[in-house]
């Protein structure tokens, strides 16, 4: 990279051996206050002291997100690097730094934070890596399993300036010990949509509006379903904001009687619910009902699979990013999408961490088939390699194509775009019709026609009268009523900035809603919409078909999914738009045909179709934690797995008495079968196989979980020198073997500060009250167990004291479980993780008290064991609960913990909101987006509006995340 395009760069970093400068952001900053100063005590004098100098400077700044790993309030000013100079000069301020971008004019805003990713070569010797890691004052935090061996995510001191971990990275590249070293910088995800009952599997061909359902008519979804119409066996991931799994498409169960999702995970707070927990969490429950609707009143094109979900941040790290990857494989995903991405306009290079996390995908899901991976292109209406995500070759990128098959107008282009599928189009073509959340919070319906049966806004009425209309129409009915721009648009919000592939009013190749587009009278009460698109609707459309395709023939690999896809793809837009090897810059290899997809899926020659597969990690290190595999067991349900340090262990007939606990291990001596599809070599054993050099390993099938019905192995006796294995390394701070003196990395942990042990909770200083709840950051301490409580009334907790006196309360200020209390829910209620009339008496300025105490006592993810799919603990308020609490300038929060040294309740911290916005949800007003989202989301003019009662939040959930349901 040339001088000249490092001009006005502040800093740099490698990704790969490619050298990317970074440019300061003029308007974005981050900062973090220390707990004893600015955002402690919540009264008093010096508190206030503290407080005010650090409001007064945050006051004209808007706030974008709390990232509660690091601690970090992010917001947006007219002049960033001001604020920061002004935060320089205060007491209690620990870190405030101007966040950069990738573009010199514009892009993604990134903030650096105190990790970076590496991966270590092995020849410069662990000596000489460890007195790098010494000098630079790194430790190790924890072992990549998508990088290993060798790979690790480091900590470093935060420094001021937030961008120590930047230089430590640029060092271990330039020291040359490293394959790659990059900074864990956080950076916001970009959707990229255009714009009753618990239900139970149903009949697609039956779904009342399958006739509306265009796309997917457009890409011979029905005629596809005469093969089938999904197995529960496949499971579809989508990477997304929240999902709605209480709607009627998702809340049922499949044809054999498992949930319809499978998995689901929040990697924003570390819990196992992935529902909704903003305003804007909107659009994975869309893209949930393109790819898997059950077909209760529309189909989805897989109705039959499962789901795994994952609900993202907002602001997203790069580790965080990665991490979703590994765990879909291990959540048993057979197909990913991922409708998100950077920002239109600036080049943004793929991160080498989330690289090598969906190469991982490919080599080890579906039991080493691989698990393909569909990406949205983006509707940033520009040439696709600039999108290191998409243009990824590892994955497949989908642009989008309209209801009369044209190119959208708004899609990416380019060699690497690898087919399309039916989206939104122009003001006259329809969009996508799926499920939605509820009026307000979802997309709603277009205006401009009449409400009635076999109309556009019919969908909804009758959802809501969980009445099934009788009639579907001809297959033109879609046709009727077409109003309005079908592309929508959302801005950045701390859950959900615009996502890739979502094009907005004035954006680019967007077009945007129109004003009052979309009716918000009674009937868009449901939980329908019909103006979903953008490639954020084409990539779960395309996922869907290849869930048909496995569903057809599980036996297909990840690249076989890819070539049958290429294959049976319909050239649409005429021969000229196509070159020699049947590719075309703006449709890719055509758009999907599901009918043609799933015939040559069902003739595709297979090898060993009904052998079990299982697939492990092609090395490993002694130090890291036992090894995991991903299992297939191929017809059958129930599994045994086998690991030997010698592959001639496998033939019990002539080497049973060889067998220890040093070199074999069988799952059947100590454990009943399996059925989950990834599976961890128990700790005790791999602390007796660990100093073999080599490990093999095979799996075993039955028919019955009770004995060996139909018993079939993935590689047979005789073929036992040809069963996959691991090969062990020392690896970095390996134990020494017998006779060694080698050093370890026990000393660096202390290098960087890991907090005084004392359990505390963290909140932005302040708030929009409009981007929903906070991530808040929590630091259980040495408590085995914790609550959360808001208020709106600072006497709210004088008022819980008196509570405390109450029989049965387990720690001051809050109810034991099981214990109601005047106006308290006792934790373990119910109907605790809601928002509840406070005991306490209220100032005659205030809003009657309300306060929020979370449901049960949650468990640290430390003292599970399970542990966490994120590397930090954090709790964020549900939406309904959230939504109650407001109406005054200022929240005042704190946790209470239990089986500590210390229990009880903690230090109350205060959290300024930037407007007295009353309950959004239960005033029934629009969706409070940006800017150029208000207008469109209004009422039309007399349309009365929905005045819907908040529903029971759900609990927060920290079960162990991907476990079959």
């Amino acid at each position: 990279m040339s001088v000249q395009d490092e001009e006005g760069a502040s800093a740099y970093y490698y990704a790969g051996t490619q050298r990317v400068p970074l440019f300061p952001d003029p308007h974005v900053f981050a900062v973090r206050f220390d707990r004893d100063t600015c955002r402690a005590p919540a009264a008093g004098a010096q508190a206030r002291a503290a407080r005010m100098p650090a409001a007064a400077v945050l006051a004209g700044a808007a706030p974008l997100a709390f990232l509660p790993r690091d601690g970090l309030g992010v917001y947006r000013t007219g002049s960033a690097a001001a604020c920061v100079e002004r935060l320089h000069r205060l007491d209690g301020v620990a870190q405030a730094f101007q966040a950069c971008r990738h573009g010199r004019g514009g892009g993604d805003s990134l903030v650096p934070t105190a990790r970076l990713l590496a991966k270590f070569r092995v020849e410069p010797g662990i000596e000489k890596i460890l007195h790098t890691l010494e000098l630079l004052g790194l430790r190790i935090l924890e072992p990549l399993r998508y990088a290993a061996p060798n790979g690790f995510l480091l900590g470093c001191a935060p420094g001021v300036n937030g961008l120590g971990a930047l230089a430590a990275a640029n060092a271990l590249v330039e020291e040359g010990i490293v394959l790659f070293a990059e900074p864990d910088l956080v950076q916001a995800r970009h959707l990229h949509s255009a714009g009753g009952a618990a239900g139970t599997a149903a009949d697609p061909m039956q779904a009342p509006r399958l006739a509306r359902e265009w796309h997917l008519h457009a890409c011979r979804v029905p005629q596809a379903w005469r093969d089938n119409r999904g197995s529960p066996a496949i499971r579809i991931a989508l990477f997304d904001d929240g999902v709605d799994a209480g709607h009627p498409e998702f809340a049922g169960e499949v044809a054999t009687g498992q949930p319809k999702v499978a998995a689901r995970y929040d990697f924003a707070d570390g819990s196992a619910d992935a529902s909704p927990k903003s305003y804007a969490d909107r659009h994975g429950t869309a893209c949930a009902g393109v790819a898997g609707a059950a077909g209760i009143a529309v189909a989805g094109v897989a109705p039959g699979c499962r789901l795994v979900l994952a609900r993202t941040p907002g602001f997203l790290a790069v580790s965080e990013e990665a991490r979703m990857f590994e765990w879909a494989v291990d959540a048993g995903a057979d197909v990913l999408g991922c409708a998100w991405g950077p920002a239109a306009g600036t080049p943004c290079p793929l991160p080498t961490a989330t690289r090598l996390a969906i190469r991982y995908c490919l080599q080890h899901g579906r039991g080493g088939k691989g698990t393909p991976i569909f990406w949205a292109a983006g509707n940033g209406a520009e040439a696709l390699d600039g999108d290191g995500y998409a243009a990824n070759p590892d994955v497949m990128a989908i642009g989008a194509c309209s209801e009369r098959g044209l190119a959208a107008s708004y899609g990416s282009y380019g060699a690497r775009l690898f087919a399309c599928a039916p989206s939104s189009g122009s003001a006259d073509e329809h969009a996508i019709l799926t499920a939605d959340r509820a009026w307000p919070a979802g997309y709603g319906l277009r205006a401009g026609v009449q409400n009635g049966p076999g109309t556009r806004n019919d969908v909804n009425d009758m959802y809501e009268k969980s009445a099934v209309l009788e009639g579907d129409g001809d297959t033109d009915a879609h046709r009727e009523g077409a109003s309005g721009e079908s592309v929508s648009g959302e801005g950045p919000s701390q859950e959900g900035s615009r996502a890739k592939g979502e094009s907005g009013k004035g954006e680019r190749g967007g077009g945007g809603n129109e004003a009052g587009a979309r009716r918000a009278g009674p009937e868009s009460g449901g939980a329908y919409t019909d103006c979903f698109g953008g490639t954020s609707a084409a990539v779960p459309l395309a996922a869907g078909i290849a869930a048909l395709m496995l569903s057809a023939n599980p036996a297909l690999g990840a690249a076989d999914v890819r070539s049958l896809l290429r294959q049976s793809a319909e050239r649409i837009g005429g021969p000229d738009a196509y070159d020699a090897a049947g590719h075309s810059e703006r449709f890719g290899y055509g758009r999907l045909d599901a009918e043609a997809a799933v015939r040559a899926a069902r003739s595709a020659p297979v090898a060993a179709a009904d052998a079990p597969t299982i697939a492990g990690p092609e090395a490993w290190t002694r130090t890291d934690p036992p090894p995991r595999f991903h299992i297939n067991p191929g017809p059958h349900r129930y599994y045994v797995v086998e690991v030997a340090a010698d592959p001639r262990l496998f033939d019990a007939t002539g080497h049973l008495g060889a067998r220890t606990s040093g070199n074999f291990y069988g799952s059947w001596s100590d454990q009943p079968f399996q059925v989950d599809p990834t599976y961890r070599l128990p700790a005790t054993v791999w602390a007796q196989l660990r100093n073999a050099p080599r490990l093999w390993y095979r799996v075993g099938a039955s028919a019955r979980p009770d004995d060996y019905v139909d018993y079939t192995v993935s590689t047979t006796d005789d073929m036992a020198a040809m069963a996959p294995s691991i090969e062990i390394r020392a690896g970095i701070g390996a134990p020494p073997r017998t006779g060694e003196r080698r050093r370890t990395i026990t000393e660096l942990m202390r290098l960087v500060a890991t907090g005084d042990g004392k359990p505390d909770i963290e909140g932005p200083l302040l708030w929009d009250p409009l981007l929903g709840s906070p991530a808040f950051r929590i630091d259980p301490g040495r408590a085995q167990a914790y609550a959360v409580e808001l208020s709106n009334d600072p006497a709210g907790f004088a008022g819980l004291a008196a509570v405390a006196s109450a029989p049965g309360v387990s720690a001051p200020g809050v109810p034991a479980p099981g214990v109601p209390a005047a106006g308290v829910p006792a934790l373990g209620d119910p109907a605790g993780d809601q928002a509840v009339p406070n005991p306490a008496k209220g100032a005659p300025e205030q809003p009657p008290g309300r306060g929020y105490f979370s449901s049960g006592w949650l468990t640290p993810a430390a003292a599970r064991e399970d542990g966490a799919q994120v590397g930090f603990e954090a709790y964020i308020v549900p939406l309904a609960a959230w939504d109650a609490l407001l109406g005054a300038a200022r929240l005042y929060y704190r946790m209470t913990v239990r089986d500590d040294p210390q229990p009880g309740a903690g230090q109350v911290y205060a959290m300024d909101l930037t407007s007295d916005a009353p309950g959004l949800l239960a005033r029934g007003e629009a969706f409070p987006g940006r800017a150029d989202d208000a207008a469109w989301l209004q009422p039309l003019e007399g349309q009365p509006q929905l005045q819907p009662a908040p529903s029971p939040a759900p609990a927060q959930s920290h079960q162990a995340p991907g476990q079959p349901q």
